[in-house]
This record gives structure tokens, C-alpha cells and sequence, in this order.
């Protein structure tokens, strides 16, 4: 551990702890501040120990995980009728830090690092010794649909203006990418004067598991032709519309087009990622994934990464039948395996803030095709360690083939396990910079002020002493109703120091002597 900070009590705070990049990155940073010496724990509203990573998951026979994890207010509902799931998110999020205050549990804490959601964040900031951290993966203001209807766009008014002062209330600021970091001085125009928003990219634990027995039995008895001799491409993803499967669909059927009868008979498709049964949107986009191989006369299997069902499925079934295998909450040890078999990985999503998926491809030395836009753009190094091609599927035909026909596999797989361990392994990114220079700091430095706090007494000290002079002037009727604001202006200015309610009551002052002028 870093001899200048000590061992800390250090709390994550995460919404929902299932399969995906941001669930990652806690997981990551939680494992690699635990090897530091700190003491780790993760709150969270929801986990299913069937759909998780294996770092939190219960094992058979262990009394513990690896990282400690405690659930907190599951019982509260996550929708209405799948709507108003943000509303529902922060109130998950406000119980789950009101339990921790109630049980005095947060006071111990020396960090606490909150992701996703900030409206807990004033609290945590005002009623805590402990420095606070918010990691801003994107803002969520900018993730809500933008056709969405009038209605919604004026329900999610007071909520995105609600993420805007939150976020400021924290110590310290992470994104997770400088992509993100332009994002999110463009979005939130209240912090463009805070510039300590720092980039602290996410990362992968370089001493990958051993794959077992049991998952390589998985891969060379169903998964994996009879005679060995098929060539794979695979895309890693949750099943979200935003995260545009159709691409690698669409592209690798141009490819099939472009190939040998033969070639074309060993080329095979893994759609492999996260998949909650709980989630409309999942089960819906896994369909509309469906249609399209249909449309494309696609042959394709859907399996369950929770409940492989693999009794029925030979190698044989693998070469001759299907074109495209889904699997749903694929196994962190098989979606290793079937990646570094693989030729070709293609990341879809345009825009990405990050991708964690392209940097655990590489270090498992696999070659990366994405988006020429977003987050790849930081982290695939071009036609070294992949391609950062515009999102068409004829330009990434084009890609896949130059890859699959005339890429020297073993070199590339060199150079991109080189290249991920040297930028983004957990020693580098957790251990040298947020432990030994963010986290240090951090400890060095004064709580930051709470913007919202700040809002909040100022405006309950103004309503109060209103409230107070309106009562005065109209015990005394000769005095002119106008001169309240007068009061508030020389109060706000004289007292409390703050020029921007001190304007309010300016403007208030001015419109009042227009009406009476009218």
C-alpha cells in the first residue's frame, strides 16, 4: 500500500451490481483498492448472485466473496408499469443511504465513491467527514431517448436539472474517459468553472482465471465445430438497442457473401452479453436480433449463460446448422474463452462512453473492430492493435475480411495482450493513479462545499427572512411594499455575501415597479 495514505474504510455505492461495463469498473477498482490494503465494501440495490460478476459472486461451499457486498431496499419497486424507472432508481438509491445513516454505518467510512447516480451525493456530502467521489460514466441526461414524447422531455425537466446541482456536491470528480470529460463540461454548464474533473480510464485484471474444465468441455463438446477447423468472430454486449447488435449482424453476412463456399461454412457469429429477464427492453431487442437473422436467412441458436441447455447441441449442430449463436448472461470464464478463439471482435456502439470489452479483447489477444468515434478511439491503438472504421456494415465487411484472409493472427494477439497490459491493467490505473495520486490527494485536501447544500440554506435563509420583513411591513402600512426587496437585495449583499440571489431580488424589485408603472 502507498505509505502516504493509510489504510481507509473505503464504501462504493452502485445501483444495480448485474453484468456490464460500469458493474465492471466498480467491481475492478474495488478488487485493486483491496489489494492496497483498504477495507472494501459494496451497497447496492439490487444483486442477483445468478447474474454477476464472479468477483461478488457466492460460489458453492464459500462463506464469503472476494469483495464484501450488502443489498440494500430490494423490496422497493424498480418501475410503474415500466415507466418512471429513473424516479424509481434515485428513491432506491435514497433509501439505501438513509439505512446507512440510520445505522450510523456511514460514519466510518473515510471514502465513499458513488457511480451512475448523484442525487444522493448533497447528502452524503453535507452529513459526512467522508471525502465523496463521484464517477460520471456519462451523464444520464444524455442517455434518455431523444424522440421521446412532449410529456416525457417535461417529466425529465426537474430530473435532469436535479442530476446538474447533485453532481457538484462531491470532493472530486472521475469520468471515464476524455471523450466523457468534453461531454460533460458541454452538459453541465453549472461546473464549467470546476476544473478538477479528472479521467481515470477503467481497467482489466491482468492475471486472467484459469478456464476450467468444465467450460473448455462447454466450448470443444457444443460450442466448437466437429473437426475444429471454424473460424470465429464475436461481439460482446449487453442486448440494448443503443449498443447497435445489427451491425455485426449486417456485416458479417456481407462477409458470408464474400467468401467460398467452404470459407463461408466455417465462419460462425457469437452475440454474447448481459441479459436480464427483468428488463423489457432485453427481451424485446434479443427479438428484433431474431427478426433480422430471419430477414437475412441467418440460421441462429439462442442459448442461456444462467441455464446452459447444451444436451441436444453437437459440434456437428455448430458447423452445418447455425450461422449465429446468442448467448444471454454468458459466463465471465466462457465469454473469455470463445473471445480469445476468436478472430475478430466487434464492438458496435457508437458514441461509446468507454468499452471495457474492446481492452479485455486485446488482452486476450484479440484484434478489435469499432466505430471510428467515442471511447475506442482511446483505446484501440489503429491497424495495430484493431481497425476504427465508420459504422457501415460494407466498411466493416471490408475490415472483417482483410482481418480473417490476410492479418497474421498470432502478431496482432501479441500486440494487443502488450498493449492492454502497458495502458489499462488494474496497476496501473487503480494502484498508481486513483490510489497512490487521486486518493492521496484527496485525503490531503479540504470537503469541497456542497453547491446544493449551499442552494438549499440560502434559499431557506431568504424565505425565512421574507417571510420576517413582509410581516414587519405590514405591521407598518405607511412603509412602501417595494422596499422588501430593497431589504432582501442589502441582506443577500451585505450578509450572505451572494450576488446571484442578491440579482433575483433585483429583478424582482424591477418587475414590481413596472406593474405599477402600467
Amino acid at each position: 500500500m502507498s505509505e502516504e495514505l493509510k489504510k481507509s474504510k473505503i464504501l462504493f455505492i452502485h445501483p444495480d451490481l448485474g453484468i456490464g461495463g460500469a458493474e465492471r469498473l466498480v467491481i475492478d477498482y474495488a478488487m485493486g483498492l483491496q489489494a492496497c490494503g483498504h477495507d472494501i465494501k459494496i451497497a447496492t440495490s439490487h444483486m442477483d448472485n445468478d447474474h454477476c460478476f464472479d468477483e461478488v459472486k457466492l460460489k458453492e461451499g464459500q462463506q464469503k466473496r472476494e469483495l464484501e457486498v450488502e443489498v440494500f431496499g430490494d423490496f422497493l419497486p424498480t418501475s410503474l408499469g415500466n415507466r418512471f424507472m429513473i424516479i424509481f432508481s434515485i428513491l432506491r438509491q435514497l433509501w439505501m443511504i438513509f439505512y446507512l445513516f440510520l445505522s450510523r454505518e456511514i460514519h466510518q467510512y473515510d471514502f465513499i465513491i458513488v457511480d451512475q447516480l448523484s442525487a444522493g451525493l448533497p447528502i452524503l456530502q453535507g452529513f459526512t467527514n467522508a471525502k465523496v467521489i463521484f464517477y460520471c460514466h456519462f451523464p444520464d441526461l444524455l442517455l434518455s431517448n431523444k424522440n421521446e414524447s412532449l410529456i416525457k422531455k417535461l417529466y425529465r425537466l426537474p430530473i435532469d436539472f436535479l442530476e446538474q446541482i447533485t453532481t457538484s456536491s462531491s470532493d472530486k470528480i472521475l469520468v471515464n474517459s476524455h471523450f466523457t470529460k468534453g461531454i460533460f463540461y458541454d452538459t453541465f454548464k453549472l461546473m464549467r468553472d470546476r476544473n478538477d474533473v479528472e479521467v481515470s480510464y477503467p481497467c482489466v485484471d491482468t492475471d486472467l482465471p484459469t478456464i476450467d474444465d468444465a467450460t473448455q468441455a462447454i466450448f470443444d463438446n457444443h460450442l466448437s465445430s466437429s473437426d475444429d477447423d471454424c473460424e470465429y468472430l464475436i461481439s460482446v454486449n449487453r442486448f440494448e438497442k443503443k449498443k447497435n447488435l445489427e451491425l455485426a449482424i449486417k456485416s458479417f453476412n456481407l462477409t458470408l457473401d464474400c467468401l467460398s463456399k467452404a470459407r463461408k461454412n466455417k465462419l460462425k457469429l457469437y452475440v454474447c452479453g448481459g441479459y436480464d429477464d427483468r428488463v423489457f427492453e432485453n427481451k424485446d431487442y434479443l427479438k428484433t436480433l431474431e427478426t433480422l437473422c430471419d430477414e437475412l436467412d441467418l440460421k441462429y441458436l439462442v442459448l442461456d449463460g444462467k441455464k446452459l441447455d447444451l444436451k441436444n447441441i453437437t459440434p456437428e449442430d455448430i458447423k452445418i446448422k447455425y450461422d449465429v449463436i446468442f448467448i444471454k448472461s454468458i459466463p465471465n470464464l466462457l465469454k473469455n474463452l470463445l473471445i480469445s478463439k476468436s478472430s475478430l471482435l466487434l464492438y458496435t456502439p457508437s458514441n461509446e462512453h468507454f468499452g471495457i470489452v474492446p481492452i479485455e479483447a486485446m488482452l486476450l489477444g484479440t484484434p478489435v473492430l469499432a466505430p471510428n468515434n467515442g471511447g475506442p478511439l482511446e483505446t484501440v491503438s489503429q491497424n495495430e492493435t484493431g481497425w476504427l472504421i465508420e459504422p457501415k456494415p460494407e466498411e466493416w465487411c471490408r475490415s472483417i475480411l482483410n482481418c480473417i484472409l490476410t492479418i497474421d493472427q498470432k502478431q496482432i494477439g501479441s500486440k494487443c495482450k502488450t498493449y492492454a497490459i502497458e495502458n489499462f491493467s488494474r496497476k496501473k490505473i487503480v494502484i498508481n493513479n486513483l490510489n497512490d495520486r487521486i486518493l492521496t490527494n484527496l485525503a490531503k485536501s479540504k470537503k469541497v462545499k456542497s453547491l446544493t447544500m449551499e442552494l438549499f440554506f440560502n434559499s431557506t435563509v431568504n424565505l425565512i427572512f421574507f417571510v420576517i420583513t413582509q410581516a414587519v411591513f405590514n405591521q407598518i402600512p405607511e412603509l412602501n411594499k417595494d422596499y422588501m426587496y430593497g431589504m432582501m437585495l442589502l441582506f443577500n449583499l451585505a450578509i450572505l455575501k451572494n450576488y446571484r440571489f442578491a440579482g433575483y431580488w433585483l429583478i424582482l424589485a424591477g418587475m414590481s415597479m413596472s406593474k405599477k408603472n402600467i
